[in-house]
């Protein structure tokens, strides 16, 4: 359990006004938590109560300082689906402390998502970044040269050429 702050927050009339998914996960794990508790709050107090926007692995990381926070979360969220061989389709989340631990884990993607301005708008900015991490896994300046040539289609003489024929590709199915 990890000690945030948050209290677990009872009314005048002795009702639970906050707190029932963490004494439920402690009734659940047959766990103790040491947590902050408040009594005496008002039960009007309650519709008020948890009704901002959660925060995302993007808003973290964001805070943290991470340029592209949005891209680097969605990015980490495709290679974990990738390790677990999940369809990009399938309906799995993951909790924004499991993505930060990844980052954590995968520190070289920040040499990615700086790189991806290169590769163009040409496809999804977190696929280009998950994908040219992947290959920057194996050689780093063949990954950088190949997204570059995706990106511009600079010097890339054949009509027939795999990444010209690629690059045609993310560019028919872009906005697919």
């Amino acid at each position: 359990w990890m000690v945030t702050g948050q209290p677990i927050v009872f009314s005048k009339e002795g009702i639970l006004n906050d707190g029932q998914h963490r004494l439920w996960a402690c009734v659940m794990s047959e766990k103790s938590f040491v947590c902050d508790l408040r009594f005496g709050i008002e039960r009007q107090s309650f519709r008020g109560t948890d009704r901002g926007r959660t925060r995302t692995a993007a808003d973290m990381l964001q805070i943290e300082g991470h340029a592209n926070a949005a891209v680097t979360a969605a990015s980490i969220v495709g290679l974990i689906r990738y390790d677990l061989g999940l369809p990009s389709a399938a309906y799995i989340s993951f909790e924004p402390y499991e993505i930060l631990d990844e980052l954590e884990a995968r520190k070289a993607i920040e040499y990615s998502v700086q790189h991806r301005a290169k590769a163009g708008k040409i496809a999804s900015p977190a696929v280009m970044v998950a994908a040219h991490y992947l290959c920057a896994r194996v050689n780093r300046e063949k990954a950088d040269e190949f997204f570059n040539l995706i990106g511009s289609g600079v010097g890339i003489e054949a009509s027939n050429d795999p990444v010209i024929l690629l690059r045609d590709r993310l560019i028919r199915n872009r906005g697919s």
